[in-house]
Formats: C-alpha cells, structure tokens, sequence
C-alpha cells in the first residue's frame, strides 16, 4: 500500500490494490486477501468485509481505519 494511493473509503473506482492483492492471495493458494490500512491494522478483505466475533460481540473495523464503507456491512452490523 502505498501512501500516495487514494484512501479505500473513496470510491475512485480504481481497485487495482485489491485486485493485485487478490491475484498474489490466489497464487499463495488463498482464497482472499486481507487488506490493512496505512497504520498495519486490518481493514477489509481484498473483495469483502471483516467481521469477528469475541465474547460473542460482532467486531469490524471502524469506517475511520480507511475501508470502503458497503452494503453488506451496514446490514450485518444492523
């Protein structure tokens, strides 16, 4: 990730990090990638969201740490 790239909350429509990092997962035998924001904290995944449970409390990153804020998050934290 390169600090020159445009934050992953904007929608640019240039999803080339994540495909990058999706084809690298793929060739590691992965099946996604998990993305991290310039401080080295997870973000997202290269093609959907982080979510955990602990404690039994759903956790996901905060809009604020850099991930595109989506439609499927938004219902599954509803």
């Amino acid at each position: 990730v390169s600090l020159r790239d445009p934050p992953p909350g904007l929608k640019t429509g240039n999803y080339l990090r994540n495909i990058v990092a999706l084809g690298r997962a793929i060739a590691a035998a992965g099946d996604d990638a998990i993305m991290l924001g310039a401080d080295g904290a997870v973000t997202e995944a290269a093609t959907s969201n982080v979510f955990l449970v602990r404690n039994g409390v759903l956790i996901t990153p905060a809009i604020e740490s850099g991930l595109l804020a989506g439609i499927t998050r938004a219902a599954v934290i509803e």
